[in-house]
């Protein structure tokens, strides 16, 4: 977790965020699940998952899936 004021949600929210991005990258660079498989395993609702992971990664989460 990254260096914040102590007690800072924002902080802890965002890096919660980063990491559940990251492991949906993971996942979907490792095969074998759908985008949506991959977004309700990492905790996101469909409809906020791909835009949560372009704005993240520069990319749609299904590209990684070509």
């Amino acid at each position: 977790i990254s260096a914040c004021l102590v007690g800072s949600e924002m902080c802890i929210r965002e890096d919660l965020q980063q990491h559940r991005l990251e492991q949906a990258y993971g996942l979907l660079t490792s095969g074998g699940c759908s985008v949506t498989q991959v977004a309700l395993e990492v905790g996101y609702s469909i409809a906020h998952f791909s835009t949560a992971f372009r704005k993240r990664f520069g990319i749609a989460p299904s590209e990684l899936l070509r």
